[in-house]
């Protein structure tokens, strides 16, 4: 069974992992980590809940350790782009937790600005972001679902990339059990959450309301 040194990551790395009860690497963990230690590209698949954050953020946490060079003032040396303020937190949170007693920081940023603008500007893509970042750079992106839309994104911004897929595009989770219910409109959806909440008391739910 494979471990996190056999993978490359340091003897510091791996005690921090293990503090945190974490001794076996997950699949997507397992493919992804040394092809990224050797500084390539990758386009990553799985779903959610098999520690892609981990398998793209203990390589990049390794690199960055490595180099002993102190980065100039006000400068960034990895980026990681979120679509939610709610993944953007549990990013941080997570890779916050592998760098204890290590002199890297992490900074979260969120938006706070009206939905409408931000939405205007995603809709014109990630263009500007790229032109602002180094032509010479490693690109990762890790999703659990890989439309067209996204991979043509990715042919435009990674060079050479790596696939690693350890799940079919679209999959649910096999902890996930999934459920389809037709309504006729507007009211009939909001009777069939309140008497799906009411038969649930014991459950946690989460609603998404168009984009929020």
């Amino acid at each position: 069974m494979t471990n996190f040194q056999e993978l490359g990551l340091s003897k510091q790395l791996v005690d921090a992992l293990s503090a945190l009860g974490y001794d076996t690497p997950t699949p997507i963990q397992e493919k992804s980590i040394p092809q990224l230690l050797q500084g390539r590209d990758m386009v990553g698949l799985a779903q959610t809940g098999t520690g892609k954050t981990a398998a793209f953020g203990l390589p990049l946490i390794e690199m960055l350790s490595k180099d002993q060079k102190r980065p100039d003032n006000r400068t960034t040396r990895a980026l990681i782009l979120a679509p939610t303020r709610e993944l953007v937190n549990q990013i941080a949170v997570s890779l916050k937790s592998y760098i204890r007693n290590t002199p890297l920081k992490i900074n979260a940023v969120v938006g706070g600005a009206s939905i409408n603008k931000q939405q205007q500007q995603l809709e014109k893509g990630l263009r500007k972001i790229s032109k602002m970042v180094p032509a010479k750079r490693q690109t990762l992106l890790f999703s659990a679902t890989m439309p067209k839309a996204i991979a043509d994104l990715a042919s435009d911004f990674l060079k050479d990339p790596v696939q690693v897929s350890v799940t079919p595009p679209g999959k649910a989770a096999d902890k996930v059990e999934q459920f389809v219910h037709f309504v006729n409109g507007k009211n009939d959806k909001t009777d069939l959450l309140k008497k799906s909440l009411t038969e649930n008391p014991d459950g946690r739910a989460m609603v998404f309301l168009r984009t929020k």
